[in-house]
C-alpha cells in the first residue's frame, strides 16, 4: 500500500490573515514565498550613502548650500526609514533642513494622500524639511526642463527643475508598461503634467518580458539624463511589505544590480503551465487594492493554462475605480477591454490586467467586497479560506505565489 506524501502550504494574505492547506506533494508545482525583510534599514542606508556604488561619498557629490530635491516614488516600502537615513547623511554634509524638499506625486488610485514620509525625522526638523505632493493637473507646478530627441518638450515639478542636487528614491519593481520601474521612472509622467500622464497611458505588453525594449522606459531614462541626475536610492521589496535589499549610488549601476536582484527573487520561470494558481496578496505600504490585484493577475495570466483556475486571496475592500467600473458595465472581458482602450481611465493598467486575466482563466476571489459586485467583475466569489481549500482538492498541479503583486511570471 503506497503512502501519499503531503506538505503543508501556508501563505499570509491581507493584513493578518493566513491560508493553510495540506497538499499532496506531487500536486504542488512550487510555493514561492518571496525574500524576507532586512533589519536595521537606516543603519544600512547611512553606510551605503557614505560608500555608494560607483560614485564618491554623498558629501563629495554636493555642496552645503545646494538646494536638494528627493524625488520619492509612490508606495516605496519603508519610505520614512529611507528619508530619515538620507537626512542623517545630508546633515553630516552640512545641508540645512530648509534646503531639502521631498517631492512625491499624488497617486489617484486610491484617491487618498500617502502617509507623511517625514514621520521618523527628529521633531525639531520634521516640518522644516518640505514635503510637496505634486499634482500634474496644476500647470503652475511644472517648469520646462528640456526637449527630448523625439521633439517632446518636457516639464517637471518646479522643485525638481530648480534644485541643485536631485536624488531619486524608490523601489525597483516589475512594470507591465516600462518593464522595470525604478530610478528615473519617478520623474515621468508622475512628476510631470496632466498631458504627459495621458500620453503615457497604456494597457501593458503581455507579449514582452521585462528586459525587452520599451519606448516609455527609454524616454524616462532620457529625461533623467537631461536632468543630469546621477544619485539614486532604491530598494527591492520583500514579502510582507518591507525591504529585502537596499542600493545607493550611481543611477545606472543601481538599476542594473536592482534588476538582477528583483529577477532572482520575484521572477517566476516555469517549464510548463500549471492548471491552478493560488495567489496571496499581502497588505504592504501600497495596500491590497485594484493595482495590486491587477499586477498579481497579470502574472497569473502569463503562467496558468488557458481555461485554468486562479484563486486570489485578499481582504480587499477598496471602492471600485473608474476603469474597474467599466468592467462592471460590460458583458464580457473582451468588450471591457475595448471600452478601456476608448475611455483611457486613470486605472487603465489595473483594469486591463483584470479583464485580460478573466478572459484567459476562471478567477476565484476572496475579498471583503459584496458577492454581486465580485460577480459583475467576472470573478467567482469565495466566502472564506475553506472555499479555497475545497477547490484545491480538485487540483492536480498547483502553483502557490505569496506576495503575488511583486511577481512576474513567464513560461520557458
Amino acid at each position: 500500500m503506497s503512502v501519499t506524501k503531503t506538505q503543508l502550504v501556508s501563505l499570509p494574505f491581507g493584513k493578518e490573515e493566513m491560508f493553510s492547506c495540506e497538499m499532496a506533494t506531487e500536486n504542488v508545482v512550487a510555493c514561492q514565498t518571496g525574500p524576507r525583510a532586512t533589519t536595521r534599514l537606516q543603519e544600512k542606508l547611512i553606510a551605503r550613502l557614505r560608500s555608494p556604488i560607483d560614485l564618491p561619498s554623498l558629501e563629495n557629490c554636493l555642496l552645503p548650500e545646494d538646494l536638494v530635491a528627493l524625488a520619492l516614488e509612490p508606495h516605496t516600502p519603508c519610505a520614512p526609514d529611507l528619508i530619515a537615513g538620507i537626512w542623517t547623511v545630508l546633515n553630516e554634509c552640512g545641508v540645512p533642513a530648509d534646503h531639502i524638499t521631498i517631492v512625491q506625486t499624488f497617486d489617484p488610485i486610491p484617491e487618498t494622500p500617502p502617509d507623511d514620509p517625514r514621520c521618523l525625522l527628529p521633531e525639531e526638523i520634521r516640518e522644516v524639511i518640505k514635503w510637496k505632493l505634486h499634482i500634474p493637473a496644476d500647470e503652475e507646478s511644472c517648469a520646462y526642463i528640456a526637449t527630448t530627441s523625439s521633439g517632446e518638450r518636457v516639464y517637471l515639478a518646479r522643485e525638481i527643475v530648480e534644485a541643485d542636487f536631485v536624488m531619486t528614491v524608490g523601489q525597483i519593481a516589475f512594470n507591465s508598461v516600462i518593464g522595470f520601474s525604478g530610478t528615473n521612472s519617478v520623474f515621468y509622467p508622475g512628476l510631470s503634467t496632466k498631458e504627459a500622464l495621458q500620453k503615457s497611458l497604456g494597457q501593458g505588453h503581455l507579449e514582452l518580458g521585462p528586459e525587452e525594449i520599451r519606448p516609455l522606459r527609454q524616454k524616462v531614462d532620457e529625461i533623467g539624463w537631461l536632468l543630469g541626475t546621477l544619485f539614486s536610492v532604491q530598494v527591492i521589496p520583500s514579502a510582507g511589505g518591507g525591504v529585502y535589499h537596499l542600493l545607493a549610488g550611481n543611477m545606472d549601476s543601481v538599476m542594473k544590480q536592482g534588476k538582477e536582484l528583483l529577477s532572482q527573487h520575484w521572477l517566476i520561470n516555469l517549464p510548463k503551465r500549471p492548471e491552478t494558481l493560488l495567489l496571496a496578496i499581502d497588505e504592504g505600504v501600497a495596500g491590497e487594492g485594484w493595482r495590486q490585484i491587477g499586477a498579481a493577475l497579470a502574472s497569473a495570466r502569463r503562467l496558468v493554462n488557458r481555461g485554468g483556475r486562479v484563486i486570489l486571496l485578499t481582504t480587499h475592500s477598496e471602492p471600485i475605480s473608474s476603469g474597474v467600473a467599466l468592467l462592471q458595465q460590460s458583458e464580457t472581458p473582451s468588450k471591457a477591454l475595448k471600452k478601456l482602450r476608448k475611455e483611457l481611465p486613470s486605472d487603465l493598467i489595473a483594469a486591463s490586467q483584470i479583464a485580460q486575466a478573466a478572459e484567459w482563466a476562471d478567477i476565484y476571489l476572496l475579498s471583503n467586497l459584496p458577492n454581486d459586485l465580485v460577480e459583475n467583475l467576472f470573478f467567482i466569489p469565495l466566502d472564506n479560506v475553506s472555499d479555497a481549500v475545497r477547490l484545491l482538492t480538485q487540483a492536480d498541479n498547483t502553483l502557490f505565489l505569496s506576495s503575488a503583486q511583486h511577481t512576474f511570471g513567464c513560461i520557458e
